[in-house]
């Protein structure tokens, strides 16, 4: 299974959730097998903020679930369309690391989104 996750500089399993998703620098990709991390591949969107670019970004590189701190209508009504399930984390863990927060998922312990969500939890 690939993840993807919008992070802040530079990006990579030490780095966290940019909380902003439109805004993101870095985009983290995850690949998880057998609930072990695979292979880890950081991305520079290099100006893909448009409300389209970010979510054609993650299917491009075959996402399959999206980890975000918060996200907006139209970049997450399109990441549905792409297929790409999406989770948020609350603010309890916006902060930590990419590599904790992907043990969070593997125990079911985020929930899908079934809306955009751009507020604090």
């Amino acid at each position: 299974m690939k993840l993807v996750f919008p992070t802040l500089p530079p990006g990579g399993l030490e780095s966290s959730i940019n909380p902003h998703f439109g805004k993101c620098e870095s985009v983290t990709f995850v690949t998880v097998e057998n609930k072990e991390i695979k292979e880890t591949n950081v991305v520079t969107p290099q100006g893909q903020h448009s409300c389209a670019a970010l979510p054609t970004l993650f299917a491009q590189n075959g996402a399959e679930v999206c980890i975000v701190g918060g996200i907006g209508g139209r970049p997450y009504m399109i990441l549905q369309e792409y297929g790409i399930k999406t989770y948020r984390v609350n603010a309890e863990l916006i902060n930590k690391p990419i590599k904790d927060i992907i043990s969070f998922f593997l125990t079911n312990q985020l929930s899908e989104l079934g809306t955009a969500s751009c507020q604090d939890q």
